[in-house]
């Protein structure tokens, strides 16, 4: 018995991962703005310095996943992301982190 290769049907998975891959680059995004808004208002250099590094790094994200996008909807989609593509979203989302916790420390006047 011949099996005949079916086409891959993905299904909404490709959608599901282009929308994942966006949700984080805003989350970014929306942190640097406030990181970078606190450092110019407060005259913090290092926030400010952090904002702008933030703001790169979404800029980054968004254009990740557009390629992830793009490249989960070929017929011939790969596996998982490329181990060097998680480690940098998980820099990026820990430095993210370092600056809300940064901003938040400034705002309380703990800074």
């Amino acid at each position: 018995m011949t099996t005949a290769a079916t086409p891959r049907d993905p299904g909404l998975q490709p959608q599901r991962t282009a929308l994942a891959w966006s949700r984080t680059a805003m989350a970014v995004g929306v942190n640097a703005a406030l990181v970078l808004r606190v450092g110019v208002h407060g005259e913090e250099p290092l926030l400010t310095v952090f904002g702008i590094l933030l703001l790169v790094a979404a800029a980054g994200l968004v254009l990740v996943a557009a390629w992830r996008k793009q490249a989960l909807m070929r017929a011939d989609a790969p596996g998982a992301p490329p181990a060097v593509m998680l480690q940098a979203v998980v820099v990026v989302c820990v430095l993210a982190c370092v600056g809300g916790a940064l901003t938040l420390g400034r705002l309380a006047g703990l800074g």
